[in-house]
């Protein structure tokens, strides 16, 4: 019942009300609902409250890391509207970097897998400020919606990886500075 009034209080404006029942419907269903995961950060979005938003949308995005990666994405994409401490940064990043890591069950015939991936990415390093890899992600776009040219991919991911590897380097360099 909680889940009705959660959301109904969050379509009525009262994100205070809502919060709290959206939670205790997130944590019930352990984040199976897509529709409920997103109106509970919502709710947290427009009542901002960002830390919180932060680490809820981590929790939801690890629920979703084996079943749906590409929403699990989404998620921590919301984490970055948040208060986010390194740690926390640092393990997203991670598991960035691991996606960039093509393996062979990528290469499907429809090439669906990496045009998806690649596009949610592309996305993702936008909000974080990495603008050199844009392009990179774009054309592994392209080229996984043809499913073609599996060595340029491959190139591309490799290229792709190096930058992570030097973003995520830099953040630990930026992190001993406030340490």
């Amino acid at each position: 019942m909680s889940h009705d009034n959660g959301l109904q209080a969050l379509k009525d404006g009262d994100v205070k009300t809502a919060i709290p029942l959206l939670a205790k419907a997130v944590q019930e269903t352990a984040y199976s609902s897509d529709a409920l995961n997103d109106a509970y950060t919502l709710a947290l979005y427009r009542a901002g409250e960002k830390t919180r938003l932060a680490y809820a949308a981590i929790e939801i995005g690890d629920s979703l890391l084996q079943k749906n990666p590409a929403l699990a994405m989404d998620y921590f994409q919301r984490a970055f509207l948040g208060e986010l401490d390194s740690a926390c940064v640092r393990y997203i990043g991670e598991i960035y970097e691991g996606w960039a890591a093509l393996k062979p069950s990528t290469k499907s015939p429809s090439g669906e897998p990496i045009k998806k991936v690649a596009h949610v990415m592309r996305s993702s390093i936008s909000i974080m400020g990495i603008s050199t890899l844009v392009p990179i992600l774009q054309e592994m776009e392209n080229l996984g919606e043809k499913a073609e040219d599996i060595e340029k991919i491959k190139k591309l991911n490799q290229k792709l990886n190096t930058i992570c590897k030097q973003a995520l380097e830099e953040i630990e360099k930026e992190k001993s500075n406030y340490v």
